[in-house]
């Protein structure tokens, strides 16, 4: 849709030098959401706009819906240099107005998710054009110049077959959280959350006990959404159960349907596939498959299983949707699986007053391998909980390994699915001591008496000068030294097809070429 209102409406001209006259670069992030709180892309990058160092960078924030009054978009437009309004705009007013600007840099946080403005970027809005943070995948559009992601979950060797962008890595992880300065409710005490709570009138935290668990049982958790779940990861959950007896699997309600069928549905739902090839070269009908499929790996087939319940049906552009009904998911049930539902503990999702304290008491972490925890990873990290994940192919898949490594726990990250069920049997039957010591890690990480782990370190400053930039490493600051650098190159005509930017101990190294190495 995008790509035919280009052709409709056309470029407007850049006249020559138009924007480069800033004696600052000008980033420009355009929100399709409009920063509301309801997006985690708002929430996790709540600060990052005024970590920008003023003295390099001028930021501009665009928001294409209304005010919601939140207090995590008033942060955002504290943040920035100048907020822009572009709710009622049309898409070609909307690029217009970021043209006045002079933006040397536009960065997509939207991608093809909730409120896209696509066509905004098809008309050329920025001589340079950044996909970041809001969707994993690639955008199969010529006018999206890169993509920010990390060399584990964009590998520099997917590059070709993955990925229409050039590649903008950054180290450990691109996913970042606002957690450190937003989100410090996991950092107190007990005496000191109860004292909090009472003072705002809430309920405290519920225990270990009030939730349905004993002291001595491990609480294998998974709180990503419950269509990420596939049989496959199911059955190997409930094998997971089956070997270490005193373990219960803890999920969140997102359906009623759902949970119900995961326990003990006696007439299995209606199953459908899907089988469609996928290449980013194939630009016609690519975009709307992204939107249905971002976890789909490119250049092959993919059987995609989705439970016919309150979620969505999904269509092929090929007309490749070949329904299979009569298939059960006795597979993915718990009693057929020898397993007692009791032993699935199923609660509503938690008030964000006291959600992060409560998931703290999770003893593991198990991934989906099909489309992993993203931000949700990123939140349990931050609580203390190690994460089990199993990467594959596509980037979606990937994202928790960076994430996983970022944190300084890569012991966590699977090799197959069997490695990942010999891992949580392993990693559940240590408890005491295995366990203890991935937390207390992870807590460390947390940058209370020691510099931060590289995926919570959105603040800190560390040096990393390189080519003579003087820049300071918070993941804000890596963004913008690679930003810097690819308008130098923009404004010399020397475009680089793929940067990645190492982060070695103190020091950092900067490698561009058409082939990047796997830096982390």
């Amino acid at each position: 849709r995008a790509a035919y209102l280009l052709g409709q409406l056309g470029p407007e001209p850049r006249p020559p030098g138009a924007g480069r006259t800033s004696s600052r670069l000008r980033v420009g992030y355009l929100s399709g959401s409009g920063f509301h709180n309801a997006t985690t892309t708002a929430r996790c990058m709540r600060s990052q706009y005024g970590m920008h160092d003023r003295m390099l960078v001028e930021v501009f924030c665009y928001a294409a819906q209304r005010d919601d009054g939140s207090e995590v978009r008033a942060a955002i437009k504290r943040g920035c240099d100048k907020f822009v309004e572009l709710e009622g705009m049309g898409h070609r007013e909307m690029a217009a107005r970021i043209r006045g600007d002079g933006v040397h840099v536009l960065v997509d946080l939207t991608g093809f998710t909730i409120s896209m403005q696509t066509e905004v970027l098809a008309a050329g809005t920025a001589p340079i054009q950044v996909a970041y943070h809001g969707y994993p995948g690639t955008m199969g559009a010529g006018f999206i110049h890169y993509l920010a992601a990390d060399p584990i979950s964009a590998p520099a060797d997917h590059a070709e077959e993955h990925f229409t962008e050039r590649l903008l890595l950054l180290p450990f992880s691109y996913l970042t959280n606002d957690h450190r300065q937003s989100r410090r409710e996991v950092l107190l005490t007990d005496e000191e959350a109860a004292a909090a709570a009472a003072a705002a009138g809430s309920r405290p935290a519920p225990t270990r006990a009030q939730l349905g668990f004993d002291e001595d049982e491990v609480i294998l958790c998974s709180f990503n959404q419950l269509y990420k779940i596939e049989p496959e990861v199911f059955a190997t959950w409930m094998r997971i159960l089956k070997r270490v007896p005193a373990a219960k699997l803890w999920l969140l309600r997102f359906s009623e349907e759902g949970a119900h069928n995961l326990r003990n549905q006696e007439e299995p739902p209606m199953l459908c596939q899907v089988h469609a090839p996928i290449t980013p070269k194939n630009g016609k009908w690519l975009q709307l498959h992204l939107i249905l499929f971002p976890l789909l790996s490119h250049e092959q087939n993919f059987n995609f299983w989705i439970l016919a319940s309150s979620q969505c049906c999904v269509i092929s552009l090929r007309y490749l949707f070949k329904p299979c009904f009569g298939k059960t998911l006795s597979s993915i049930q718990a009693r057929r699986h020898g397993v007692e539902p009791e032993r699935i503990v199923i609660h509503e999702q938690f008030p964000t007053s006291y959600e992060f304290r409560v998931k703290a008491l999770a003893d593991l972490f198990l991934d989906t391998p099909l489309f992993n925890a993203h931000t949700t990873a990123g939140d349990i990290l931050w609580c203390g909980v190690p994460l089990l994940t199993l990467p594959g192919e596509n980037m979606a898949q990937r994202v928790a390994a960076g994430l996983v490594t970022g944190a300084l726990t890569p012991e966590t990250i699977a090799r197959t699915l069997d490695d990942y069920e010999e891992l949580a049997v392993r990693l559940a039957g240590a408890r005491a001591d295995v366990m203890r010591t991935l937390r207390e890690r992870l807590k460390l990480g947390r940058g209370l008496e020691v510099r931060p782990a590289p995926v919570f370190d959105t603040h800190e400053a560390l040096m990393i000068g390189r080519e003579g930039f003087g820049w300071r490493g918070t993941c804000t600051l890596r963004l913008e030294y690679l930003l810097t650098l690819l308008w130098r190159d923009e404004l010399i005509d020397t475009p680089r097809l793929h940067v990645a930017l190492e982060g070695e101990g103190n020091s950092g190294r900067i490698t561009a070429g058409p082939e990047v190495r796997n830096l982390c």
